[in-house]
């Protein structure tokens, strides 16, 4: 059995009250964070049509696929993307594709580093790179949940 020391008055101790207090903002944020997880997922999948530019598609994937090591950032330019770097000298460039896919284009501004085709339910890091693997096999082993829910 737990004793809880209370003062003269009756009162639990102030300790007691600031760790109680911890126990519940610190849960409070994870459950805050955690479901923002999937919002952000969600925003991505519905990426808006930006100043005449759209969403990647799969067939405009393919295509910059078969560009290989001649992939520019300028090839990119058609299409709306988000920056997601802090430095203003590298870009790390954020596309939604169509079918719940998102591709990660890391480049200093010319040179493309890598091009990564991920599922958007997927944690980052798994993925292709789409300048010298196969973007066809990796959607038909790795099916995105939309394209699940759309066989169900």
């Amino acid at each position: 059995m737990i004793l809880i020391r209370r003062n003269n008055r009756g009162l639990l101790k102030p300790a007691i009250w600031a760790s109680t207090a911890f126990i519940v903002i610190a849960a409070a944020s994870i459950i805050y964070f955690l479901s923002g997880i999937q919002d952000a997922n969600n925003r991505l999948d519905s990426l808006p049509e930006r100043e005449g530019k759209k969403k990647l598609s799969i067939s405009d994937l393919r295509e910059l696929a078969k560009k290989g090591n001649t992939l520019s950032f300028k090839d990119f330019s058609g299409f709306s993307g988000v920056d997601v770097s802090s430095n203003w000298d590298y870009h790390i460039m954020l596309y939604g594709v169509e079918g719940g896919y998102r591709l990660i284009v890391r480049t200093d501004g010319e040179k493309i580093d890598e091009a990564r085709l991920e599922r958007i339910s997927d944690s980052g890091g798994n993925g292709i790179d789409i300048r010298y693997d196969d973007v066809d096999e990796f959607i038909r082993n790795n099916p995105s949940s939309e394209a699940m829910r759309d066989l169900s």
